[in-house]
């Protein structure tokens, strides 16, 4: 759809792809039966008419309509390079739970409940646009909250088609609105993969993912995985030799000639810092492959 737009429209573009500095400069636009991907489309190119007309076909995202007042710091931390908002201080480690359907604004005050009722945590729930919300849980108990589960409750309690992402461990001192930039393109690109599928949890899909991406988006999810310590080198490196000895600790202590405990400490960091269970089958091999391609940049 974007070509069709562009041959009317030059300066249109998908949303994700316009500078955060130029946001001000652009009109959203969402096509109704297409919501894998938003367009923007210069403002000083569209008359009046232009706009009435594109109005017919496409949903125009006026942030005004949909943003509670405190919704507007994270709209613009997260979506056009703003300064970080002050909730953000109450949280030192959290889950962001990226959440997308029809309907979800019009649904807003029975959705908030079903939300606040299911987590029963003091979660912070924050509009992204009229079809998308981001759901910031403390990370204490977040491991207890299932994106599945979460789904169905909103279909059976609010009949609500939604799509879920749950993402891995946040840490306050961490560029967060990377860490959600890098979630949400794992978000967009399962759902495209996958449109039968209704959630996703932390890094299942990056295998499928992955090979699809250019070379500096590969290190970007990269980074994003290992939650900043892919910079220390033995950490990695044990990592790897635990995946080829298919998560083995005696036999990976042993071919590394390296103590159990120094094999676990190792482990436990990792798991510590990203909040996945590295001996889950899925979280292990999304891992081993990106060290695997990593030695190939």
């Amino acid at each position: 759809m974007i070509d069709k737009l562009q041959k009317v429209f030059p300066s249109a573009i998908l949303e994700d792809d316009v500078p955060k500095d130029e946001r001000h400069l652009y009109n959203i636009y969402t096509a109704n039966d297409y919501q894998q991907h938003r367009f923007a489309l210069k403002k000083e190119e569209l008359t009046e008419k232009d706009e009435q007309l594109l109005e017919v076909f496409l949903a125009v995202e006026k942030k005004d309509n949909y943003l509670k007042p405190g919704d507007y710091e994270w709209y613009t931390y997260l979506k056009e390079g703003g300064h970080p908002p002050k909730t953000l201080e109450q949280f030192s480690t959290f889950r962001f739970f990226h959440l997308e359907g029809k309907k979800l604004q019009e649904n807003h005050s029975d959705l908030y409940e079903a939300l606040s009722y299911y987590f029963n945590e003091n979660v912070k729930i924050v509009y992204i646009q009229t079809n998308s919300l981001l759901i910031l849980v403390p990370d204490q108990d977040a491991d207890m909250f299932d994106p599945e589960e979460l789904a169905g409750i909103l279909t059976t309690d609010l009949l609500l088609d939604v799509f879920i992402f749950a993402g891995r461990r946040v840490h306050k001192g961490e560029d967060i609105r990377t860490t959600y930039n890098q979630e949400n393109l794992l978000f967009q690109r399962a759902r495209a993969l996958f449109p039968k599928k209704r959630t996703f949890k932390e890094y299942e899909s990056l295998p499928f993912i992955l090979p699809l991406l250019e070379k500096h988006q590969q290190k970007q999810i990269y980074h994003y995985a290992f939650a900043g310590l892919e910079t220390e080198s033995e950490l990695i490196d044990t990592l790897y030799q635990f995946f080829l000895c298919n998560l083995n600790s005696s036999l990976t202590a042993k071919t590394l000639h390296m103590h159990r405990n120094t094999l676990q400490y190792r482990i436990d960091k990792l798991m510590d810092r990203t909040g996945i269970d590295i001996k889950q089958f899925s979280n292990a091999a999304a891992l081993y492959i990106l060290i695997h391609t990593s030695k190939n940049y």
